[in-house]
């Protein structure tokens, strides 16, 4: 009796204990898919805002109107520049999301229109218009049908309809329109900032006299502290420097060889070198894999694999933009290649190795190659300059005409199909022809990236002259370094 007493004791818990499993089964687990349905969601919101952040202006210049003579502009700081964004996407809403008329116009009309009041925003090299369109939650319209790339975008203030838009091919310009539709919240915003602001830099046309509308100040008031930075990555941490390389190889770091160079770099190689990392004592990371995916994709896909990755392997900045993005493709395998910088304390970063300080190729939903090197702000404080004023861009324009007419020539000789008006390849000795071609000046900081730690940046003038970037100190003038932008 006791015996089928405990055989039905026995029985019972196993009844109960199998409720209890059916119940975890049941209940449970749709509860962990959910969470993990949460998470996804999650982290595809989190992919929007990053594309949201990085698809943004890398430049805003605000016109104050006035007569041709005398209409002056300024360029704005980075917290400036977000600001004016976000007012501008309300006001580019409609044009992007309703059925406006595109109209090409000469770039004469575009230049006159940016002498009233008005607000430019400056994009990264090569930005389509289907990217800046997603922005608006749209990626079929008008806009996109008509407009391959979008390279500026200027709002007139007193805004009754109209926008135009300069392609990346300057020579397509578009008068974009939409009917009975008017609003004047930016031209508020331009009036305010001109009767509060007292000591923004002013810039001008200067070389207006050789038919060059390139804009600089004619004087820079602003005081500017040279700062000391270091890299994200100290090569000397080891076990930092084992785990960002973990992250690239996954489960199969067991079959990860690692390779130190006479020059300090250390090398990660998987297999026969079928994927393989990089970083040099600098902090610079580089990472590469032979090619796998054959499946094309369009390009917002592919910035959303790039950012997936990214923020996988080091983040991005705060302050990062999408500078540049080129069309990569070999046969049927369809890349891109998108190109990132960031501002410290307010400006963009620049330094001799590259223009962009992260650099990412998709392929399908793989990533070719992945470049990064970051520098952060030290809290060692700053060295002022109270008593030195910045050299305005023009003197050192004027000083250096003679350096810059000599690599003008230099390149002109190695270019393969010679300047028109240089038809008969002797070598130019006209200055005109450097005053002509300034196409950018812009406030930088420069890297030399002689240090991983502790490395002194200037605040310097970039200065492009046709395809060629002079870096130039900006407080004694000198010449830092030269490059011809690919």
């Amino acid at each position: 009796m006791d015996r089928e007493r405990t055989k039905t004791l026995i029985l019972s818990l196993l009844v109960i204990l199998s409720i209890m499993s059916l119940h975890r089964i049941w209940f449970d687990s749709p509860i962990s898919l959910q969470s993990e349905a949460s998470n996804g969601r999650d982290q595809g919101y989190t992919i929007l805002d990053t594309r949201n952040q990085i698809i943004s202006p890398r430049e805003v210049t605000l016109g104050f109107g006035g007569s041709i003579s005398n209409n002056y502009y300024t360029v704005l700081n980075y917290q400036e520049t977000k600001l004016v964004w976000e007012k501008s996407k309300l006001l580019l809403l409609d044009f992007f999301a309703k059925e406006p008329n595109v109209d090409t116009v000469s770039l004469d009309e575009y230049f006159e229109s940016k002498q009233l009041k008005s607000i430019e925003l400056e994009f990264g090299k090569g930005m389509p218009s289907v990217l800046i369109s997603s922005v608006f939650n749209t990626m079929d319209n008008r806009i996109t049908n008509e407009i391959r790339t979008i390279k500026k975008i200027l709002i007139p203030a007193s805004n009754t309809g109209s926008i135009y838009i300069l392609s990346e091919n300057e020579n397509n310009v578009y008068r974009v329109s939409l009917s009975e539709y008017e609003n004047t919240t930016l031209e508020d915003y331009i009036t305010e900032y001109d009767e509060d602001k007292k000591d923004f830099v002013r810039y001008r046309t200067t070389f207006g006299f050789v038919n060059n509308k390139t804009l600089m100040p004619i004087e820079y008031k602003q005081l500017l502290p040279e700062i000391f930075v270091e890299s994200e990555i100290d090569i000397k941490e080891e076990e930092i420097i084992v785990r960002t390389a973990k992250s690239f190889f996954n489960e199969n770091f067991d079959f990860v060889k690692a390779i130190r160079e006479t020059s300090g770099s250390i090398i990660y190689l998987y297999g026969y070198g079928e994927k393989s990392v990089r970083i040099n004592p600098q902090g610079y990371l580089s990472y590469n894999q032979e090619m796998i995916s054959n499946s094309s994709t369009n390009i917002l896909e592919a910035l959303n694999v790039a950012l997936n990755f990214i923020e996988k392997h080091g983040g991005i900045m705060e302050t990062a933009y999408l500078s540049e993005i080129k069309d990569v493709s070999t046969g049927s395998n369809r890349g891109y290649y998108f190109g990132f910088n960031y501002d410290i304390v307010g400006y963009p970063i620049a330094n001799k190795n590259t223009l962009n300080q992260l650099e990412i190729e998709v392929y399908g939903n793989d990533v070719k190659s992945y470049r990064r090197f970051i520098r952060e702000k030290m809290n060692l404080g700053s060295i002022d300059h109270i008593d030195t004023d910045i050299t305005p861009p023009i003197q050192i324009i004027e000083d250096n005409l003679g350096v810059m007419l000599d690599y003008y020539n230099k390149d002109l000789e190695n270019s393969k199909t010679m300047e028109s008006t240089n038809a008969k390849n002797e070598p130019v000795i006209d200055y005109k022809i450097i005053l002509e071609n300034v196409n950018r000046v812009e406030m930088v900081y420069f890297d030399t990236v002689e240090e991983n730690s502790m490395q002194l940046i200037r605040p310097s003038w970039l200065i492009r002259v046709g395809k060629r970037i002079y870096y130039f100190d900006s407080y004694d003038g000198k010449l830092l370094y030269t490059m011809i932008e690919n």
